[in-house]
């Protein structure tokens, strides 16, 4: 168990240097998984995401000028980008197989998914 939380630590850590004045995070505090802001020189939590569906599996680009995350909706699951702010909403994938995202490349011009494409087992 320490590790895990060590892990959580060192990424939120990196979510910080990546975009100084802001961490993204997951919450059902409006009754459904969304993604929100908060700015660590106010103190202001923003929600970014307002939708229905629900949000989760951020990940930061390594230049900090998006933040990638999975949206389930109406049975699929896709990735999308946005900028740090929550503008320029953008869908990467599209499909109907299921997706998780894992990690984006230091360059930004690959990303690591798992998708259920080929098997059910999510390769």
């Amino acid at each position: 168990m320490t590790l895990r939380y060590s892990t959580l630590i060192i990424a939120l850590v990196l979510c910080a240097v990546q975009v100084p004045a802001q961490v993204a995070f997951i919450s059902d505090r409006d009754s459904v998984l969304d993604i929100y802001a908060f700015d660590t020189d106010t103190a202001a939590v923003r929600r970014l995401v307002k939708s229905e569906d629900v949000e989760y599996g951020l990940a930061w680009a390594p230049d900090g000028q998006y933040l990638y995350f999975v949206q389930y909706a109406a049975g699929d699951q896709n990735i999308w980008k946005m900028k740090p702010d929550g503008t320029g909403v953008e869908r990467v994938t599209s499909g109907t197989y299921a997706r998780n995202l894992n990690d984006i490349s230091p360059d930004g011009k690959r990303m690591l998914i798992n998708s259920k494409r080929e098997t059910a087992k999510g390769d």
